[in-house]
């Protein structure tokens, strides 16, 4: 066995019998107790159907992932005392009452678990969990004080749609994450406890945003709500706003002197976009846009811009007026024109292009300051002219002809003509030469469309 392995995952594909003949076959508990005890793997998973005849109980499983049909029924016994973590998916909807969760489990995870609608009682979780998150289903009132008083983070599905007034002691006091941008809850958000740092809200919820100056990170769809109330969040560091804005909102130093991270799903309408009076302490910076932009405030490290095509198909420049700052170290495109000379700063160390349709000039727009350059969507050719025109600085490649990452070819420059090919496939794993990439890029090509 090899003693660096951290965890051990065991994952059902084949049906009831199959399952049954590899727990016999593998002496299942001997082994999971053998890689528990002897070999001190701490992590040992299981994903797979439910059936009754497996014996859990006493195996030393930390994780078990569940496909569950609305005939199951998983009885006080049957998981695993050392479960810590808990996922169900499927159709399940029976009770937890009676201990039918481990009292060590720390996340419930029914996420996918279209049907589950069951009360909580008192004694329905165990007193340790730390992470709970509902499935699309979910729509019952939570009495006060059933929620463990461990809990930090607690996510609902979208038919939620129920009372959760801290002052009746329904949110614990150590709940730190509310998750409710799936649901449909739209009642009054009344004392948040105080150590709920991270929030985020539906498209359906209008009610006022509640006054909360320990928020690190705000999560909401409702624009105008949002335009109204931005000077209650002095301490946010992370604000994504997930709408179609026609303008700006008074994003300012002054309102937002300590946010890092702006997430800006979508800009619309007509006219530049001045972006010069966001807040001098932003570091990171995702936009996607159909209007030109300007003014992007120096200090930003990360930027990411998706300029949308417009419906009625005007054409701009882009990255006009050195709109990259020098200050960015990061820098990810999807453009819908030709990169020209000096679009891109020399401050940059790894760049992505996004459905990037233009041939690339790599000898003239790459600045030699780059370390890493990805291409996802790249449809030209990558020969061996193509590799040695890119600055001798470039010394990771990763190139993909569709938007699937975990198709891309990834070449690590080892010397002018030497490269190694790393994939998740490991059979096309291996050292390749300068003049044999463009075969290996092609063959992957045609095994893509083959797919």
């Amino acid at each position: 066995m090899i003693p660096s392995i951290d965890q051990v995952k065991f994952r059902d594909y084949g049906s009831i019998m199959s399952v049954h003949n590899v727990w016999n076959r593998l002496n299942m508990p001997e082994l999971l107790n053998e890689l528990a005890n002897s070999r001190s793997i701490s992590k040992l998973l299981y994903s797979g159907s439910f059936t009754v005849t497996l014996p859990m109980f006493d195996l030393p499983l930390t994780e078990v992932q569940l496909h569950l049909k609305i005939t199951d029924h998983i009885t006080p016994g049957y998981l695993p005392r050392s479960l810590i973590t808990l996922e169900i998916q499927g159709v399940y909807d029976r009770s937890f009452d009676g201990g039918v969760l481990p009292s060590g489990l720390k996340s419930l995870n029914l996420g996918q678990c279209e049907q589950w609608n069951q009360p909580i009682g008192p004694d329905t979780l165990p007193s340790q969990l730390e992470q709970l998150v509902f499935g699309p289903s979910f729509n019952l009132p939570i009495n006060p004080r059933v929620l463990p008083a461990t809990l930090m983070t607690l996510v609902f599905g979208s038919a939620f749609d129920q009372p959760l007034d801290t002052h009746q002691d329904i949110l614990p006091a150590t709940l730190t994450c509310l998750g409710l941008r799936e649901s449909a809850f739209n009642l009054p958000l009344v004392g948040l406890p105080p150590t709920v740092t991270e929030l985020t809200l539906s498209q359906t919820y209008t009610q006022p945003i509640i006054a909360h100056q320990s928020l690190l990170l705000l999560n909401i769809e409702c624009y105008p709500l949002f335009r109204s109330n931005v000077d209650i969040f002095t301490n946010l560091q992370e604000i994504e706003i997930v709408a179609d804005l026609p303008s700006l909102p008074a994003i300012t130093s002054s309102a937002f002197p300590n946010l890092v991270e702006l997430n800006i799903d979508q800009f619309i309408g007509d006219g530049p976009l001045d972006l010069s009076a966001l807040p001098t302490s932003l570091r990171r910076l995702y936009l996607q846009t159909e209007r030109p932009l300007t003014g992007i405030p120096h200090g930003i490290e990360m930027l990411f811009i998706c300029f949308v095509p417009r419906n009625d198909h005007i054409v701009y420049d882009e990255l006009s007026n050195n709109l990259v700052p020098d200050s960015v170290t990061s820098l990810y495109l999807t453009l819908n024109n030709p990169i020209n000379v000096g679009d891109i700063p020399s401050s940059v160390t790894r760049l992505q292009l996004e459905g990037y349709e233009h041939r690339l000039n790599v000898a003239e727009v790459i600045p030699k300051s780059v370390r890493k350059l990805l291409l996802r969507g790249y449809r030209h050719e990558i020969n061996s002219e193509f590799l040695r025109q890119l600055p001798e600085t470039v010394s990771r490649l990763s190139v993909g002809i569709n938007d699937y990452l975990d198709q891309m070819q990834h070449l690590l420059r080892l010397s002018d003509t030497l490269f190694f090919n790393y994939q998740q496939n490991l059979q096309s794993t291996g050292f390749i030469n300068i003049d044999r990439v463009h075969e290996s890029l092609a063959g992957n090509k045609l095994l893509n469309n083959l797919l």
